[in-house]
């Protein structure tokens, strides 16, 4: 039954937020194998990690949510956005290097999105064994409007400024930075490393 204020992975799934509604699929949906991510420091991520611009505007979504509830993190995620620099890492998927130098955020992904359904990777499904990664470059503060239309519309993709792949393992060093888990916020990360665990846990859907 989600629980949570913007309840990115279950509508992801198809789960409904009505709590009444979502039981109902708890009595009669059918059990699916569902991927997980797990870190190299032993924790579980569900929906998605991220590292750099998303995890400040988590960070200042917090005191926003008894108010805004899920418009907190698109109002904190402008807010972020208009001021804060990109951070140097280096990051690889399945051993190879992707990108290296200054990203506004790197997101590691096992649902299509996240911080009140922004469709930041339109592909990833929790049910195919792989995660996605998307690596979004220090991005000028004058471009910075376009990219915020351009992830309300799910067309990241299309940006040359953007890296999109998929895989089994991402590695993301350098920087010491803050990384964000399923919107728990984990400080001064400076390597860390992201793992799917293909049908690691059977979630209930319509």
């Amino acid at each position: 039954v989600p629980l949570g204020t913007a309840n990115d992975f279950a509508a992801g799934l198809g789960l409904p937020d009505d709590p009444v509604e979502a039981a109902k699929v708890c009595a009669s949906g059918h059990a699916t194998p569902t991927d997980a991510l797990v870190t190299d420091d032993g924790e579980v991520v569900v929906n998605a990690a991220h590292a750099g611009i998303g995890a400040v505007a988590s960070e200042r979504a917090r005191p926003l949510k008894p108010v805004t509830g899920a418009l907190a993190y698109p109002l904190a995620a402008l807010l972020t956005g208009a001021t804060t620099a990109g951070q140097l890492v280096t990051v690889e998927i399945d051993d190879d290097v992707v990108h290296e130098g200054p990203a506004l955020l790197t997101l590691v992904a096992n649902g299509p999105s996240l911080g009140g359904q922004a469709l930041l990777c339109p592909t990833a499904d929790p049910r195919d064994g792989l995660l996605d990664l998307l690596v979004i470059g220090d991005v000028a503060i004058a471009a910075r409007a376009a990219l915020a239309r351009d992830v309300q519309q799910g067309e990241l993709t299309a940006r040359d400024d953007v890296v999109g792949h998929r895989g089994h393992i991402v590695r993301i060093r350098g920087e010491a930075i803050d990384h964000s888990r399923d919107g728990e916020l984990r400080h001064d990360i400076a390597d860390a490393t992201y793992r799917v665990r293909p049908g690691a846990w059977r979630v209930l859907h319509p």
